[in-house]
Order: structure tokens, then C-alpha cells, then sequence
């Protein structure tokens, strides 16, 4: 699927997810910042960098077993220098998340590294020596935030700019200074990602 321009609010279509794999996110706007009004200030480098980032957890997601992950936040909107990557994902088995266990299984597919900065525990934040807000840890350390939802959880996000709580899948379709509805990514695998990613997924996740 080709990725449309920003339209002239700075943002994505609203509409249909736009589905990409990292292949194609790489190849798109999103990083060389063909269409941007900002073109001369885009950070090609820097939203690299997040994507890298943000390729890396999504790839422990894939192993166990999430099929559903989306890319948003002012990374998919017409801001030269994105700080950090938005995303969310559907949680294959909410109770596991409840319990912990969820976790677990990605620290298995995870890096050593990955698991002494505990970026799966989204109860456990650090505080920001910058900011002095805690966030989570995977921001911390990657500047990434991957926010699990499950239709059985009615988890919501607060949107800054007005104090309403949204639930994640339309929170993560507005723009959060207005409430604009704006268009987002769902990354998909390309068949390399399919072969590997069939042989490692976790059995207790698969119904």
C-alpha cells in the first residue's frame, strides 16, 4: 500500500489504517519528509533512529505472537523532529497482561539488556532526571512507547490538551493538541518476518 501525503492539517488521512511493513515505513514520506512543508528542517537521521528502536520491540511482539501493532503519534503527522514513537498493540490474551505473565514471555524473546531495563513492565516507570515526570521504561531507554489494549481491558489514554479519556485505538486516531482525526500505520510483516516469526511464537498464546 502506498502511503498518501500529509493533507493540509499536517496529518495522515483519516480512514482506513494504512498498512506498511518497516521496508516500506523506511521508503515513505515518514522518513525522507518528501512532502513535508518542513522538508528543509526533517530529521531523516533521527526518525531513523526511532524506527530502529521501535522495529526492535515490535520483533519481540511478533515472536509472541501479536498480530496487531500500530504506529502513530506525531511520528505519522508533519513534525520535522519527532522526540519519541507512539504505538499500540492488541494483546493476544488480556488476563496474561493482567498477571504478568505477558511479560514474561517477552523477556524470553528479548535481549539481555532488554530485560535488566524491564521494558515490558508497563507498571514499572523511571523518573525522567530531565522532566522529573516517571515514564515507562521503554520510552526511558528507547524513546518508544508501545501501549498494549484489549476490547476486555477498557484501558483509556488522557488526552493533555483537554483532560478527556479516550480508549486507546481512538485515542491513538486523534491528533492530541485538537482532537483532529488523522490516519495511522499498521505494520505488517513481510514474508521473511512470517517464516521466522511461525517458528518461534510462543504455543500458550495461540488458541
Amino acid at each position: 500500500m502506498n502511503l498518501p501525503f500529509f493533507n493540509l492539517d499536517g496529518v495522515l488521512p483519516a480512514g482506513d489504517d494504512f498498512k506498511l511493513t518497516f521496508d516500506g515505513i523506511r521508503q515513505s514520506h515518514l522518513i525522507t519528509g518528501a512532502c513535508s512543508s518542513n522538508v528543509s528542517d526533517w530529521d531523516r537521521e533521527g526518525r531513523l533512529h526511532l524506527l530502529e528502536n521501535f522495529e526492535m520491540l515490535v520483533n519481540c511482539l511478533w515472536k509472541v505472537g501479536v498480530e496487531e501493532v500500530f504506529l502513530g503519534g506525531s511520528f505519522v503527522e508533519d513534525k520535522p523532529k519527532p522526540q519519541d514513537i507512539d504505538g499500540c498493540f492488541l494483546c493476544p490474551n488480556a488476563d496474561e497482561l493482567r498477571k504478568g505473565q505477558f511479560s514474561k514471555y517477552l523477556d524470553d524473546v528479548s535481549t539481555e539488556l532488554m530485560r535488566e531495563q524491564r521494558v515490558w513492565y508497563w507498571g514499572d516507570r523511571i523518573e525522567n532526571t530531565i522532566t522529573g515526570r516517571r515514564e515507562l521504561r521503554m520510552k526511558h531507554y528507547y524513546h518508544v512507547e508501545l501501549i498494549p489494549y484489549s476490547p476486555d481491558m477498557k484501558n483509556a489514554i488522557t488526552i493533555p490538551a483537554t483532560g478527556e479519556r479516550l480508549p486507546i485505538p481512538v485515542a491513538f486516531r486523534k491528533r492530541h493538541g485538537d482532537l483532529l482525526s488523522k490516519g495511522i500505520v499498521q505494520v505488517i510483516r513481510d514474508d521473511h518476518d512470517n517464516h521466522l516469526i511461525s517458528e518461534k511464537r510462543k504455543p500458550p498464546l495461540i488458541e
